[in-house]
């Protein structure tokens, strides 16, 4: 994952996920969150293996390389921040920065 905590344009304020397993992946029910446990919502939709989607924070129409949170202000501090993405049963999949454990 990577992020850009820009707050002055919110569909510049994203994150980047990147599928680089082998299969598709069915999105449905996963979720992103912040620290602050500011939670995303995946929809029905299918990640390509090798493929990237970006979520923006702000409105938009969804497609295969663009998702939008639809917010009116702003998520990802920008100062620096946690983002996480967690599976339909909760078990976390990726977070970013990662942990330098």
């Amino acid at each position: 994952m990577a992020t850009s905590p820009e707050k002055e344009n919110l569909d510049d304020e994203w994150v980047e996920i990147t599928n680089k397993g082998s299969s598709d992946v069915n999105m449905a029910g996963w979720t992103l969150a912040d620290a602050q446990n500011h939670t995303y919502t995946f929809p029905d939709f299918a990640l390509a293996a090798g493929a990237k989607v970006v979520v923006h924070t702000g409105e938009g129409d969804d497609d295969t390389e663009n998702l939008f949170w639809d917010r009116s202000t702003s998520i990802w501090n920008n100062s620096g921040d946690l983002a996480v993405l967690l599976d339909p049963e909760g078990n976390m999949v990726s977070q970013y920065p990662e942990d330098e454990a």
